[in-house]
């Protein structure tokens, strides 16, 4: 199908601008690369760009960003555009077209200008995944973003539960379903992990976990081919985690053994692939996933590497301190040493794996 669109001498003609943004929208959506498909999309949208309204305009970029194909006459074309109807912009629409631009590092200062000035008119009414998404985009009004997301985040931390009590209630819950949102986005969740007393791993780990994650796409990738297609393999996040711990025993557990127990090691899992679910029946013992949020609503979050990863970890713990660490030893849990570093990588590391 793509082939024929791409080929399609009357793509311009035989579509409206709806048609075209759908076009892409879809294939972006899926993570689906056809430069040739998104060069006569971007080839008919020009010859009538005029015709398009503001969520077309916004989802055209968003679309060419999401597949990271900077087409810059096009952008042009686009972003002249949209100074000239943003104004009619949604919140929705604003953060769309702002993050679009600078991820193609294209962001005319114009434009973004533009964009800026209808958040700072609106900045009270945002949602919060709109706030993200353009505090993330490091606009001029970002001082008033960041101000906005900072009080959202601290209302998060104030809901978040303390206590098992709090966990297994509903007040949680129902603050998720009114956030609507699974992240602050980049700078936002940077400043939720400090205030939590989570701080950013040092280059060298970063480095290592880049070439571990690397080595692991190579190796996989024709593994998957078999359950997938090479044109969305690209889409694979994968999470790298070191850890070094030392973990308590009870002296009920063996009394002839140290009182702690060293725990060191690494793990890499990868999105939607976790093997060690299938051994316990697709069930967690340690954590809960968020099932209420509006963002995400059909994602299973269970098979987030990330999750995965902190889930196994638990188990590891558990086993190093030989069952001890159960659901009556919350006091000993508490008393768990070392560190644990994660960096989680998108799709666009994975890319380079898929050439020859």
């Amino acid at each position: 199908m793509c082939h024929a669109l791409s080929k399609s001498a009357n793509l311009g003609i035989d579509c409206t601008p709806r048609d075209l943004e759908s076009i892409a929208w879809a294939f972006a959506r899926l993570g689906i690369e056809k430069e040739a498909l998104m060069g006569a999309i971007s080839e008919a949208a020009m010859q009538r760009i005029h015709d398009f309204r503001p969520m077309d305009l916004a989802n055209l970029a968003w679309a060419f960003a999401t597949l990271g194909l900077p087409d810059e006459p096009f952008m042009r074309v686009l972003a002249a555009e949209v100074i000239k109807q943003v104004s009619e912009f949604s919140s929705q629409a604003l953060s769309h077209t702002a993050w679009a631009f600078s991820v193609l590092n294209c962001a005319l200062p114009e434009l973004m200008d533009a964009i800026s000035a209808q958040v700072s008119a609106r900045v009270g009414e945002l949602e919060v995944q709109h706030i993200a998404v353009l505090l993330d985009a490091r606009l001029s009004c970002q001082d008033a973003l960041g101000r906005r997301m900072g009080a959202m985040i601290r209302q998060f931390l104030q809901a978040f539960p303390k206590s098992e009590e709090e966990r297994r209630g509903p007040a949680y819950p129902k603050f998720l379903r009114i956030l609507q949102v699974d992240n602050f986005g980049f700078l936002g969740n940077q400043f939720l992990l400090e205030m939590l007393g989570i701080h950013k791993a040092d280059a060298k780990f970063r480095r290592r976990a880049s070439e571990q994650v690397r080595q692991y796409i190579r190796q996989n990738n024709d593994v998957l081919k078999t359950l997938t297609t090479q044109d969305v393999l690209h889409n694979r996040v994968c999470s790298f985690t070191e850890y070094r711990l030392r973990i308590p025993r009870a002296a009920q557990a063996d009394p002839d053994c140290a009182t702690s127990v060293p725990l060191v090691g690494v793990m890499l899992r990868d999105n939607g692939y976790w093997t060690a679910s299938a051994t316990r029946g697709g069930k967690c013992r340690w954590l809960k996933a968020a099932q209420c949020v509006k963002v995400g609503a059909l994602v299973d979050r269970t098979l987030c590497s990330e999750f995965q990863t902190l889930e196994e970890l638990c188990d590891c713990i558990e086993k190093a301190a030989r069952g001890s660490l159960g659901s009556s030893g919350s006091e000993q849990r508490a008393t768990v040493q070392g560190g644990v570093k994660q960096k989680s990588f998108p799709r666009r590391l994975a890319s380079p794996a898929l050439e020859p």
